[in-house]
């Protein structure tokens, strides 16, 4: 029927991908983990509990060195830290800001405030450095370590500690490269400011890993398609070929678009899946009936003998894959359960595909005269042919 009637399917299928590519536009990056769990799960409850108590349950650093050991003891950079530390408490920074900081500057205000019987007017930093050594001092011979958290040995290196309420680590990729750009206005001229930490690694991490996954598939396309050409010796065959591997990812991105899935680290890992199956099918099926045709068998000929051989087993082998990623679907934690369903879904339409939109191509293309020898690839094809 495929090539009885291509010109419906194609349309169908032109039809389909322009749905999906909508679909697919509407796609956003995702990094939530939280949103993994279901509601009322310990881990979920207990990073909200510890969003409202604490002011949140993540952080990240921000780390002065000074030239010179000592430095840190100098009341003028602890003033600047406190007023950093104010600032990313109290200003919004692309909607968002710091549930709480904690510094030496803060440490040292209440050691002052101790010292001076409570008095809120005390809570200050003083400003003789002999002052704040002295107040550093006498807080460490009773016996508390808290010192250790926020500056190193020598006083020269300075650490404050940045709590953040738990949001979705993309969201936070703006607030951070502002966080970086007022920290050094605030302490760059002081020494090597550095903004870092678990939480600012892992942001960063993210951006750098759907950059690095986005352009790994273009190579990867680029690297299949060339090795398609080369396999079929045409380059004609071996574009062709593509169309039904990119079809069933295209499909796969629209579902997700419409259904407000966003492309996280599991469902990025869903089109490598993806492109490997449906090479694997392509190859098989498109070099079989590629063969037959250059030995002068008819193109419908060529196609039904492959779908009852090669195809036969690409359905079986496409009922068990899909079968096997379904059983993430038993799984808790919805991100498996996407990913399943999401797999299965791009290697059903993947079988499809190559049912349907592949010799719905390649019987257009043998009606234009674009499957003739003289495409091959360096001739190679048709020295072979006039061989024969």
């Amino acid at each position: 029927h495929a090539l009885r009637r291509p010109w419906p399917i194609l349309v169908v299928a032109g039809a389909i991908a322009a749905i999906a590519l909508v679909g697919a536009l509407q796609l956003r990056l995702s990094h939530d983990p939280m949103t993994w769990f279901p509601d009322g799960t310990p881990i979920k409850e207990g990073t909200r509990h510890i969003d409202s108590v604490l002011g949140g349950s993540v952080s990240f650093e921000v780390q002065l060195e000074r030239p010179a050991a000592g430095g840190g003891r100098d009341p003028d950079t602890l003033k600047r830290l406190a007023a950093l530390g104010r600032d990313l408490e109290t200003t919004p920074r692309d909607g968002y800001r710091a549930g709480q900081t904690v510094s030496l500057a803060d440490l040292v205000k209440e050691i002052h405030r101790a010292l001076h019987d409570d008095h809120e007017t005390a809570y200050v930093v003083p400003d003789d450095p002999e002052a704040v050594a002295q107040e550093m001092l006498l807080f460490e011979s009773a016996g508390s370590d808290d010192l250790e958290d926020v500056v190193d040995g020598d006083a020269r290196t300075l650490r404050m500690s940045v709590r953040m309420p738990w949001r979705d680590s993309v969201h936070y990729r703006v607030f951070f490269d502002l966080a970086e750009r007022d920290a050094l206005a605030a302490l760059g001229e002081l020494g090597e400011t550095t903004v870092t930490g678990v939480y600012a690694v892992l942001v960063r991490s993210i951006a750098a890993v759907v950059s690095s996954v986005a352009s790994s598939y273009v190579y990867s396309f680029g690297g299949i398609g060339l090795m398609m050409i080369l396999l079929l010796g045409s380059v004609r065959w071996g574009l062709l070929a593509m169309i039904p591997n990119v079809f069933p990812i295209l499909v796969t991105l629209g579902v997700m678009g419409y259904a407000g899935l966003p492309l996280d680290s599991f469902t990025l890992m869903i089109g490598a899946i993806a492109l490997g199956i449906c090479d694997d099918d392509t190859i098989h099926s498109w070099h079989h009936i590629r063969t037959l045709h250059r030995q002068g068998v008819p193109l419908d000929t060529a196609v039904g003998e492959t779908l009852a051989t090669t195809g036969r087993a690409a359905l079986f082998t496409s009922i068990v894959l899909a079968a096997g990623f379904l059983g993430f679907t038993l799984s808790s934690m919805g991100n498996l359960v996407n990913f399943g369903l999401l797999t299965a879904l791009t290697i059903a339409t993947a079988l499809v595909s190559e049912i349907f939109l592949g010799p719905a191509l390649l019987a257009i293309a043998e009606r234009v005269g674009a499957l003739r020898d003289r495409g091959a690839v360096w001739g190679l094809g048709a020295g072979r042919d006039r061989a024969a």
